[in-house]
């Protein structure tokens, strides 16, 4: 706990507090509030809670659709999440931190504006795409060097692909996925938390491979964003609009 009592602390104060005592061994998702929190205090972190106004919270919006903050642009909705993760730290400052000392007053706390939601993503996968991206993606191999070289590596992009096609699993938890969540002799996947999932026969292949030509402890390498090598794949075929979530609404839909 900090044990120094701030009467207007800075914003990166906060939320240190915020996911030490509010996110951290509570929250199911609380693997993506790390990179919130990074796209936060790039912009807000040295500020003083009482220094903060709407303008503040305009500039963040304009600054994050921009890519100037963040690993890429983002959209409506994820601002707005971003954002609304700042109200609740500041009335967790206000109501739930401890000590009690280091709750801050209501006078101090600013009004955070809100850009609009984003509208519903309704986007899926046509039987047709989906086979183009499995048969493309099994035969997709990483590059390496200056001169972008094939290795005999399925390549990062194409992991996560056949991945996220299986499974209903978010974008990040795919990223961030190690060997140790991985039991092929059990044939289950586990995420942080959640029950195991089975894997698939037709996953089942290419995760044996990538086993076999495993680098690291992680099952895509590295647990870095994987946005744009998507969407550049996708262009790449002619595939309108592919996005790490298209893959997540295509199996949600046909599971109903």
């Amino acid at each position: 706990l900090h044990t120094e009592v701030v009467e207007d602390p800075t914003v990166e104060f906060c939320l240190d507090l915020w996911f030490t005592q509010w996110i951290e061994g509570r929250m199911l998702s609380e693997e993506r509030y790390p990179s919130i929190i990074n796209n936060l205090n790039a912009y807000f972190g040295k500020m003083p809670v009482s220094q903060i106004c709407r303008d503040h919270s305009k500039k963040y919006i304009e600054l994050r659709a921009n890519g100037i903050i963040g690993s890429n642009k983002a959209a409506s909705g994820t601002i707005r999440g971003e954002l609304q993760r700042l109200r609740a730290c500041f009335r967790f400052m206000n109501g739930a931190v401890e000590p009690r000392e280091q709750r801050i007053s209501k006078d101090i706390i600013p009004y955070v504006d809100l850009c609009p939601a984003s509208p519903p993503r309704d986007r899926i996968l046509s039987e047709d795409e989906v086979q183009l991206l499995r048969d493309t993606c099994s035969q997709h191999y990483a590059t390496w060097g200056s001169g972008g070289r094939k290795s005999n590596r399925m390549s990062r992009v194409g992991r996560f692909i056949m991945i996220a096609l299986d499974t209903a699993q978010r974008k990040t938890a795919i990223e961030t996925l190690r060997w140790d969540q991985v039991d092929l002799e059990r044939n289950l996947q586990t995420i942080k938390k959640r029950p195991a999932l089975s894997i698939s026969p037709r996953l089942r292949p290419v995760l044996e491979m990538a086993k076999a030509e495993a680098i690291n402890s992680y099952v895509l390498d590295r647990p870095t964003n994987l946005y744009e090598q998507v969407k550049s794949l996708g262009q790449s075929l002619n595939i309108d609009d592919l996005h790490p979530h298209v893959f997540r609404h295509t199996w949600a839909t046909r599971a109903i």
